[in-house]
C-alpha cells in the first residue's frame, strides 16, 4: 500500500513539474520571435511624411514584424480598412490607436503603439519582447514616465492587455475625452479595469537622440544598451536624414 502511494506522489509531481515547465514556455517564447504588430501614429505634413519614407525603408525587413501606419479613414498596408475618426491630438490620436488594436485582431503576441519620429530597431525590439511575460496581462514599453503612464513613442501592450483594451477603452468617458492625451488615457483605461498594470521596467528603453554629440557618441550608448525606441524628433531635417540613413545602414543592411 506504502509503494502505490510513493509512486502516485511521484507521478503527481512529474505532472506539476511538466505543467510548470509548459507554462513557463508559454510565458517566455526564448526561440520563436513573437509576433509583433506596430501601429504607427501618421499624418500629413513635410516632416511627417519624410519620416514616413524613412520607416518605409525598415518597415517590411523582418517576417514576424507588421507595420501599420494609422491615419484617420486610412491604414497603410490594410486592405479596405477605414477608420473614422477626426484627424487632431485629441481625442483623435486615442480614437484612432482603438479602432486600429481592434482592427488589426488578436493574432499577435504584442501590440506596440509608436509614432514617426521614433526610429525602431528590429533586432533589439524581438529580444526585449521575448523578456516580456504573455500569460498575465503587461502593459509596459520604452519609457514609463513616474511610474505612471508609458511615453506614446512605444507603448508595449501584450495580446491579454490589448484585449481590456479593447473591451474598455471604446466607453464614452474615455472615447470622447478631451481632456487627457491618449498615452496617459490608456494608462487610465488599464488602471480603472485592472490593477498592477505596469510591466517591471528597471531602464528605459527609449533613447533619446543627443544632437549636441556627434552620431559615434550616440551610438556607442544605443548599443551598449540595445535600446529598440531611438526618439529622433528634430526640426532639422537634413540632420535628421543624415542621422536614419546611417542607422538604416547599420541595422538593416545585411
Amino acid at each position: 500500500m506504502s509503494s502505490l502511494l510513493t509512486i502516485i506522489i511521484l507521478v503527481v509531481i512529474i505532472i506539476v513539474v511538466f505543467l510548470i515547465s509548459i507554462k513557463k514556455i508559454e510565458s517566455y517564447p526564448s526561440h520563436k520571435p513573437p509576433k509583433i504588430a506596430i501601429l504607427i501614429i501618421s499624418a500629413r505634413s513635410s516632416r511627417w511624411d519624410s519620416e514616413l519614407q524613412v520607416w518605409k525603408q525598415y518597415s517590411g525587413k523582418f517576417s514576424n514584424i507588421r507595420c501599420f501606419f494609422i491615419e484617420c479613414d486610412m491604414i497603410e498596408n490594410l486592405q479596405s480598412l477605414t477608420l473614422r475618426c477626426k484627424e487632431n491630438y485629441i481625442p483623435g490620436i486615442y480614437q484612432k490607436s482603438l479602432q486600429a488594436l481592434k482592427k488589426v485582431g488578436d493574432d499577435f503576441d504584442f501590440y506596440v503603439r509608436g509614432n514617426l519620429s521614433t526610429f525602431y530597431i528590429f533586432d533589439y525590439l524581438n529580444s526585449y519582447l521575448r523578456t516580456i511575460p504573455q500569460n498575465i496581462p503587461i502593459y509596459t514599453g520604452g519609457k514609463i514616465w513616474k511610474n505612471s503612464f508609458v511615453s506614446g513613442t512605444s507603448i508595449v501592450l501584450n495580446r491579454l492587455f490589448r484585449n481590456v483594451l479593447i473591451k474598455y477603452g471604446f466607453e464614452r468617458k474615455y472615447y470622447d475625452n478631451y481632456s487627457f492625451p491618449d498615452d496617459v488615457l490608456i494608462s487610465q483605461v488599464l488602471k480603472d479595469n485592472y490593477v498592477n498594470v505596469l510591466g517591471n521596467n528597471n531602464r528605459s528603453y527609449l533613447y533619446f537622440w543627443d544632437y549636441q554629440k556627434n552620431y559615434t557618441f550616440n551610438l556607442h550608448h544605443i548599443k551598449k544598451n540595445r535600446s529598440p525606441f531611438l526618439r529622433l524628433k528634430t526640426s532639422n531635417q537634413q540632420e535628421y536624414k543624415k542621422i536614419t540613413q546611417k542607422l538604416l545602414a547599420v541595422f538593416y543592411t545585411s
